[in-house]
């Protein structure tokens, strides 16, 4: 089956024309003729690409849920709950300390902190409840650092 692929026209008359453009910039950022001027969307010249990414990146046009599937999975797309899986995976960290302070286990802090204390990462950017329970943003440096920032800061 051949599908028809849309480009920079289709783009222009379908989501800039209609007003439905979040001007999100995706189009723009792929697109040597789409440029972002006076808050508009505007077609600098005409689109010499046989297939344009700008119609496919942009939020405000059709998705094909099958394609994906079939591109990533090999499986046409499945509209459960869960969706297509390789497994499924339930896990806690290991440490008391550690998941009595975390959210949900502490998983990803205890990851984290492993992370951190391997070296595989230098630190890590976390959220941690501030003044009058507002979210704040802290370095974590090691595994003190993460405990301090674990748990649900919204």
């Amino acid at each position: 089956m051949v599908t028809a692929v849309k480009g920079v026209k289709e783009l222009i008359d379908e989501v800039v024309k209609p007003g439905l453009c979040t001007l999100c910039g995706a189009c723009v950022g792929d697109c040597p003729y789409l440029v972002f001027y006076n808050g508009k969307i505007k077609l600098l010249d005409l689109c010499t690409r046989a297939e344009g990414h700008c119609y496919e990146y942009c939020p405000r046009t059709y998705t094909s849920m099958d394609a994906i599937s079939q591109n990533i999975f090999n499986k046409t797309y499945d509209a459960s709950e869960l969706g297509h899986y390789i497994d499924i995976f339930i896990s806690r960290a290991s440490d008391v300390k550690t998941r009595n302070k975390a959210q949900y286990g502490g998983t990803v802090s205890a990851l984290l902190s492993l992370a951190l204390s391997e070296g595989l990462i230098d630190k890590a950017l976390l959220a941690k409840s501030g003044k009058d329970r507002r979210p704040t943003g802290i370095e974590a440096l090691n595994g003190e650092d993460v405990l301090s920032g674990s748990g649900s800061n919204y």
